[in-house]
């Protein structure tokens, strides 16, 4: 089984250079959805009721950054259930 470069597998694999093109390019829904893990279902979700990753929307089209979902999703690490999400 091929894996995606995503967080879930600490950071991009060797074969993907981690240039700026990398994780400063726009990316639609469904890589983004893969790169954090969730459906894309999920990330439609968040944009509608708010407090998901920041995106860039021309047109209709949705689009996302890989260092800005990596951004949102390091921002909500917690150490302990007991901690606010």
């Amino acid at each position: 089984m091929e894996h995606s470069p995503g967080l879930g597998h600490n950071g991009p694999p060797a074969q993907v250079p981690a240039d700026n093109d990398y994780w400063d390019g726009y990316i639609d829904e469904r890589p983004a959805a893969e790169f954090i893990n969730f459906s894309v279902a999920f990330l439609q979700n968040l944009r509608y009721r708010g407090g998901g990753p920041p995106y860039s929307k021309i047109g209709r089209n949705v689009r996302y950054t890989r260092r800005r979902l990596k951004t949102w999703a390091d921002a909500r690490i917690l150490n302990s259930t007991s901690e606010a999400a």
